[in-house]
């Protein structure tokens, strides 16, 4: 752990040496109001997130970061909304693997960008597993109770996903291809409609980041059976992983910063050191530990070789469900 956060701290420093190294565009970056494109609905985890970074941006550059929900077809509405504007920085999307990889693997033909051809990655900012709900009239009280449940009612059980292609849809499928499950997926317009319906018990499971989740956890609205993550939660300890419960899976989501592609690199060089800088002290990591997330910070290039490598895993995964693409 000593090595990899001394591995972090290089990536800032090295980072800021750049930008002190850039030009005179990046320097007098930001002389306005920035805007944050969030997406999804306002609620969720990339929503609770993206204004915990807006808020901390916003006191170091001594201007305004806007947060503006622009939610739609699954993400793809608000980031494509991006990846049309000025190429100057002012407009980033905070992006995710859903609507930065899966979906348009999952819909090649209507997805209006390819993320590594209309986006240039900025900055890296967390890491988020999920955790499994049910409703809290569910009879299951574990993920074995669910698993035997939902094997006893095949094609009558259903989940939510927060959209097509969404960690909570691909996580979804690894549990239902693993368990051997034949379950219906209910598509929402987010998270926290997502969360709502299964507070209703409108759904049988879902599986969402801990900070959607946790509220209603807390208040035995729902029921949490498990996190999908090799370790569990700092902010949950007495959750147990679905490792402990004998189904291998660690699956969730990245949230970070990106813009259009043709933005100069001086300034994402820039916007990526001063990511780094807000979210340095232990107080922003454990804001987002709060969330259930793990900070993750890196430096450009890094992070455009994880979002690959996620849309290479995605690929797999969505093949070896046989999922139809259109």
């Amino acid at each position: 752990m000593q090595t990899r956060r001394m591995m972090v701290k290089s990536i800032w420093a090295a980072a800021l040496t750049a930008v002190l190294a850039s030009g005179a565009a990046a320097q007098s970056f930001p002389d306005g109001p920035v805007t944050m494109i969030v997406p999804y609905a306002p609620g969720g985890p990339t929503d609770l997130m993206a204004r915990f970074v807006a808020q901390r941006l916003s006191e170091n550059w001594g201007h305004p970061v806007l947060v503006e929900n622009r939610p739609g077809a699954s993400g793809t509405l608000g980031s494509d909304h991006v990846a049309r504007s000025d190429p100057d920085g002012y407009t980033l999307v905070v992006a995710n693997n859903a609507a930065q990889g899966a979906y348009e693997l999952l819909n090649p033909s209507t997805t209006p960008y390819q993320t590594l051809e209309a986006f240039a990655p900025v900055a890296m900012v967390s890491l988020a597993p999920l955790v499994m709900i049910v409703p809290s009239s569910a009879s299951a009280t574990t993920l074995a109770e669910f698993v035997e449940w939902a094997a006893a009612r095949p094609g009558e059980v259903n989940y939510a996903s927060a959209a097509v292609g969404s960690a909570t849809h691909l996580a979804s499928i690894m549990l239902s291809e693993m368990a051997g499950l034949d379950m219906e997926m209910i598509v929402f317009q987010g998270a926290a409609p997502a969360l709502q319906a299964v507070v209703a018990g409108e759904t049988d499971m879902y599986a969402g980041g801990f900070s959607t989740v946790a509220g209603q956890v807390e208040a035995n609205t729902v029921r949490a059976l498990g996190v999908m993550a090799p370790q569990r939660l700092g902010a949950a300890p007495d959750l147990p992983t679905f490792a402990e419960q004998g189904y291998d899976i660690d699956y969730g989501s990245w949230f970070g910063l990106m813009a259009p592609a043709a933005t100069p690199g001086d300034i994402l060089d820039q916007i990526n050191a001063d990511v780094a800088t807000v979210l340095s002290d232990d107080t922003a990591r454990e804001a987002l530990a709060n969330y259930g997330m793990e900070l993750m910070l890196t430096d450009r290039a890094t992070f455009g070789e994880m979002i690959q490598a996620r849309i290479d895993l995605d690929r797999r995964l969505i093949a070896e469900a046989g999922m139809e693409t259109n």
